[in-house]
């Protein structure tokens, strides 16, 4: 089992290396291309909704053939997304296309990696084998928000999209040493609601966490680019949250299989709400690379011990169903902060304020997520 998660970090640290070469310039492209803030956010709730659905798709795709030609075939739908984004700018009517093809290869990518990961890692370390990840994938990561900022701003995006791509190919070299694991899925939405009622505290703080998440990668490089009329600034953001944290990310890991995950979500939390406060006030450049630094210590003291809950949780339950009906939830996260940004688009700093306050569920919730949590 350990030389199965060995492989899976090698494939998921190149990949993520490979997807946040793009990440966070991806709305910062289509407004470099002229489309309007209101059309930007409509896309992304377009691709969320789209995830939703393909989610359940990408579940039966994996019952029938399994988990690995799962992720295989996501490779050549992120090629064909890769290339609409090349050919947007001569074909505009790909642009809502593309969000769902942009959906459906993020969920045969998401699908297979929870599946894969639950089933590989170890109950008692689940703390330490998602921090060991997340320190691996942020690491190898750490500089691509601002190589893919450099590339776009001296080459053009699509030199950057071209690399993304590569990069993608040599990620996919791991998964021949993967075993194929098969995955069981039924649609019935009986099922879904008995697994969200049963684990509806945890489901609730996922897409709170994940409304957060989406702000952080989405909405915050909007305002950055808007406000600064920099592409390298957005780039700079992407990289200093990612220093912050490959340098926290071990240490938390450890530290949230021995002391209880809630509390270390409630810390998280009660300070990224200072951060997202301090970003609604802040008027200098310097003052969002800051914050930026410390978001990146911050969210990994939610990152680490909501995503070992949300494995230990899977665990105990059957694995695909318990992803999909997560995934309903972090899509419902997502949709709810695109929709008041959609609102407040001639005020976007707004959702800053948003962010801080779900944040507060993580504060005033008084019962375990799961067990032993």
């Amino acid at each position: 089992m350990k030389k199965q998660l060995r492989a899976f970090y090698i494939m998921h640290s190149i990949d993520w290396f490979a997807h946040t070469l793009l990440g966070i310039l991806l709305p910062v492209y289509f407004i470099s291309l002229g489309y309007p803030i209101f059309q930007v956010i409509t896309y992304f709730i377009v691709f969320c909704f789209g995830i939703a659905f393909f989610f359940f798709v990408a579940g039966f795709f994996a019952t029938r053939f399994g988990v690995k030609e799962c992720l295989f075939l996501r490779l050549p739908l992120r090629f064909f997304q890769l290339a609409m984004l090349y050919f947007l700018p001569q074909a505009g009517f790909l642009f809502f296309p593309l969000a769902v093809i942009h959906a459906i290869q993020i969920s045969f990518y998401w699908f297979p990696y929870h599946v894969i990961f639950t089933q590989s890692a170890s109950e008692d370390r689940m703390g330490r084998d998602v921090g060991k990840l997340s320190a691996y994938t942020q690491a190898l990561s750490v500089a691509a928000p601002l190589t893919g900022a450099f590339i776009a701003f001296k080459f053009g995006y699509n030199y950057l999209f071209l690399l993304s791509g590569a990069v993608h190919l040599i990620a996919a070299i791991p998964l021949f040493y993967l075993k194929n694991w098969q995955s069981k899925i039924r649609f019935q939405p009986k099922i879904i609601w008995r697994l969200f009622k049963k684990h509806k505290k945890f489901f609730f703080a996922t897409m709170n966490y994940y409304l957060v998440v989406e702000a952080e990668g989405v909405i915050l490089p909007i305002f950055v680019y808007l406000t600064f009329k920099n592409i390298i600034s957005v780039g700079t953001i992407g990289a200093m949250a990612g220093g912050g944290a490959v340098l926290f990310t071990l240490l938390i890991g450890n530290f949230s299989d021995k002391y209880n995950k809630k509390k270390l979500l409630k810390l998280g939390a009660a300070l990224m709400i200072i951060i997202w406060v301090l970003r609604y006030f802040a008027v200098d450049e310097k003052v969002y690379y800051l914050l930026s630094i410390l978001a990146g210590f911050f969210m990994i003291l939610m990152a680490v011990p909501i995503n070992a809950i949300n494995y230990s949780i899977a665990k105990g339950e059957n694995v695909d169903e318990f992803v999909v009906t997560r995934e309903i939830m972090i899509n419902a996260g997502r949709i709810i902060i695109y929709s008041l940004a959609l609102v407040m688009s001639a005020k976007i700093n707004y959702s800053f304020l948003v962010a801080a306050g779900v944040l507060i569920y993580f504060i005033i919730i008084k019962q375990s997520y799961g067990k032993k949590n």
